[in-house]
């Protein structure tokens, strides 16, 4: 009986989303990982808090990992976010994804498809040049 209900609070706790960060001053740095099941309102929650902190006027780069997040989620939402980013997150910056499933694979290539209007490729990798 202690290991279903430990099974329970374990998989309960997994619906959560949470979003980690850490800004790493000298680096113009910020750091994000997100766990859990993908919400849209912690989302926006983590961004008007995060965003709006004066420590984010000098980040030039942001590394986020969404290898521990369910972002199925999120498909329904890409074009709100895309929203939200041009109101709130009026930034210049470098953005590395890191990403391990093809949901997150999906999810993210759509966000960044439509952040960059212009068609411009954003990879720089070789693999990228490939024809």
């Amino acid at each position: 009986m202690t290991e279903l209900f430990l099974t329970f609070i374990t998989i309960h706790y997994n619906l959560i989303m949470k979003v980690y960060y850490k800004f790493i001053k000298h680096e113009n740095l910020l750091l994000q990982k997100a766990t859990g099941v993908w919400s849209t309102k912690q989302y926006v929650n983590y961004v008007e808090t995060v965003y709006q902190n004066e420590k984010m006027n000098d980040v030039k780069k942001i590394i986020t990992d969404l290898r521990q997040i369910d972002l199925k989620r999120a498909l329904d939402d890409v074009d709100f976010l895309i929203e939200l980013r041009e109101k709130i997150i009026n930034l210049n910056y470098l953005s590395v994804v890191i990403i391990n499933d093809p949901i997150a694979t999906v999810v993210t290539h759509l966000y960044q498809r439509k952040v960059n209007k212009d068609g411009e490729n954003t990879c720089t990798a070789p693999q990228c040049n490939k024809h």
